[in-house]
């Protein structure tokens, strides 16, 4: 039989062929052009009915054979996606997991703006109530790691801070840009600036507390009851301990007052911006350089300050938008 006598494709083939893929519906064409070159029956014609019901059965053959390929196929697919998943949920959880850890290892940092006044709870129960314009720096939780303690509390101040202390069996230690305290349980003031002729004031309420210079270790002191005091200054041969430092005077700033002794007016300038959050100019003629002392036991405002100030410098001054400027006094 000759292509042109071929018969054509029967319907239900075609829509059969319209399912399969390209690669089955040639097997299909292939088979029924075998079929189509098959001995004639009697007639000459072959046979469309036998050779249909042939295809039949071939077809579900095909069909047959092709299907559990398509079922590996997807459970293939399966098998792929669950491992992408996998994949994907250990590589996130990694992800996280180091950026927990670069957050633990990263100290908590604190700070108090100009004008304002804040009380911080440290992960032990310790509490340190810091003035105006200062910093306390501290490792989260005290641990090195999560659920590993540190062998000691350590916490670093800029400024003023009064700490009330729990003992929990580890050394709690308060650094400044000059020096250490130590202390096991208790309560005190400690001040430190690291501006140019800067010091480290330490004053005792309960308890006792030690103190070393950090460039000088050998300049060391132990505070051993309310009212005792020490300064560590720029360079400490030795250290010295006053015994009756006027504690009330000391923590005034906790009330909202105010207390200097025998500074220069250049330094209480700089403690009243700090405390009131404004800016203090000084005009030419200023004795920024004589010194003075100060002492508010209750809610002090920045114009009496200044006001008391100018009374003993013998000068004047004119309020601005965002302070005070300090003018010589009129001839």
């Amino acid at each position: 039989m000759n292509p042109k006598q071929q018969p054509p494709f029967p319907m239900e083939l075609r829509d059969e062929m319209a399912q399969r893929t390209p690669e089955e519906c040639r097997q299909l064409e292939h088979v029924w052009e075998l079929l189509g070159q098959a001995a004639p029956e009697e007639s000459g014609i072959p046979s469309t009915d036998s050779a249909w019901d042939d295809l039949q059965q071939r077809l579900h053959t095909v069909s047959q054979t092709a299907q559990p390929r398509r079922g590996a196929d997807r459970t293939a697919r399966r098998s792929s996606r669950r491992i992408q998943r996998s994949i994907t949920f250990v590589a996130s959880f990694l992800v996280l997991m180091a950026a927990g850890l670069w957050w633990w290892q990263h100290p908590v940092v604190v700070q108090v703006p100009y004008g304002m006044q804040q009380a911080v709870t440290l992960p032990d129960g310790s509490v340190v109530e810091l003035n105006s314009g200062s910093q306390v720096t501290y490792q989260r939780g005290f641990q090195v790691l999560p659920l590993m303690a540190a062998s000691e509390r350590t916490v670093t101040l800029e400024g003023e801070g009064f700490f009330e202390v729990e003992e929990d069996g580890r050394p709690f230690r308060v650094e400044t840009f000059n020096s250490t305290v130590e202390v096991l349980g208790t309560s005190f003031n400690v001040k430190a600036r690291s501006e140019p002729g800067g010091e480290t004031q330490v004053a005792v309420a309960t308890g006792r507390v030690r103190v070393t210079a950090q460039d000088n270790p050998a300049a060391t002191v132990v505070l051993e009851e309310a009212g005792a005091a020490t300064t560590v200054g720029p360079a400490s041969a030795s250290l010295s301990v006053t015994q009756d430092a006027d504690l009330e005077r000391i923590l005034v700033w906790r009330q909202q007052g105010f207390y200097v002794v025998n500074q220069p007016l250049s330094h209480i300038l700089s403690e009243v911006e700090r405390r009131f959050n404004i800016q203090i100019e000084t005009e030419a003629g200023i004795a920024l350089t004589d010194s003075v002392n100060l002492f508010y036991g209750s809610k002090a405002t920045a114009e009496n300050i200044i006001h008391d100030l100018c009374l003993a410098h013998r000068c004047r001054y004119r309020q601005t938008n965002d302070g005070f400027v300090l003018l010589p006094e009129q001839p």
